[in-house]
This record gives C-alpha cells, sequence and structure tokens, in this order.
C-alpha cells in the first residue's frame, strides 16, 4: 500500500508547472494498478490548494468524481 503526498495530485490535476505535471503523470501511470491509501487530511489539503489557486469548479466538476467523493 502506498500513500501519496497531496502535492503529487496538485500537481497533476492543475498543471500549473509543466515539469511538475509530467512528472506526477509518470509517477501515477507507474504506480497503476497498486492500492493508494489516501489519508482524510488529503481532500483538506486539496481543497485548500484549489481555493487558493482558483481552480474550485474545477474541483467541484472533476475531481471529487475522480476519487469517488
Amino acid at each position: 500500500m502506498l500513500v501519496i503526498d497531496t502535492s503529487v495530485f496538485v500537481d497533476y490535476l492543475f498543471e500549473e508547472d509543466n515539469n511538475r505535471n509530467k512528472t506526477a503523470n509518470e509517477f501515477l501511470s507507474s504506480i497503476e494498478g497498486l492500492t493508494v491509501f489516501i489519508p482524510k487530511i488529503f481532500l483538506i489539503e486539496l481543497i485548500s490548494v484549489a481555493k487558493r489557486l482558483n481552480k474550485t469548479p474545477f474541483l467541484q466538476q472533476s475531481s471529487c468524481r475522480a476519487f469517488h467523493l
């Protein structure tokens, strides 16, 4: 089981930095099929960053569905 820092998902979802986005995409692709544990704090951190980046509409529409929230 893996625990992945929220920043990896932030880099994957919000594409603020092309290099970080590419790295996050590659990493998440490399662990496909493995069990990933997402702690409860993950959602709080993700919403906080989305709000700071003014990405809350994206978060509401896309991310919550992707994470079955």
